[in-house]
């Protein structure tokens, strides 16, 4: 028996999809070496969630001083679920290097000319931008966070679904 796995040469595959995928493992890289460094070091001790709080704290009383009323706010929820996601370190790290490895299969599959792998990205993203409100309610999490990881997400699901008809 022979398993051939039949994938795309690399002269085929379009510059755009193997530029957006360079992009993808970058970023995913980067945010699996953070995470993993995170899940090693611990949850931070009391003194350095005070110690950001505070920093966390002046920044918002400096923007509402500023007329920043809506910028404060983003910091107040901010200063909320980081003691709420310290509780929470080691569940909510496992899920977002979890997401990661969802995301690095689904690019990698791209790249190698497979349509399962845009599919894959979606849930992907999906996961990554839904996976905060496993630990908060809608009302806690600043909204404009919500919303860059969906422009994000939506920006990189429009290039790459750009190149499915290169895919099988």
């Amino acid at each position: 028996m022979d398993f051939k796995v039949n994938l795309k040469s690399n002269e085929d595959r379009p510059v755009m999809l193997l530029v957006i995928c360079i992009l993808s493992w970058v970023n995913i890289g980067f945010s699996f070496i953070i995470s993993l460094f995170r899940l090693i070091t611990g949850p931070a001790t009391k003194e350095q969630i005070r110690a950001n709080q505070a920093d966390l704290k002046g920044a918002s009383v400096e923007l509402r001083n500023g007329g920043q009323e809506s910028f404060a706010d983003i910091f107040d929820k901010i200063q909320n679920m980081q003691e709420i996601l310290n509780d929470q370190h080691y569940v909510a790290l496992s899920l977002t290097l979890l997401g990661l490895l969802i995301g690095f299969a689904g690019v990698s599959l791209m790249f190698l000319g497979r349509k399962l792998g845009f599919h894959i990205y979606i849930i992907y993203s999906i996961f990554t931008i839904g996976q905060i409100y496993l630990f908060f309610s809608a009302s806690e999490i600043p909204s404009t966070l919500t919303w860059f990881g969906i422009i994000f997400s939506a920006l990189f699901i429009a290039l790459y679904a750009r190149n499915l008809k290169w895919m099988n």
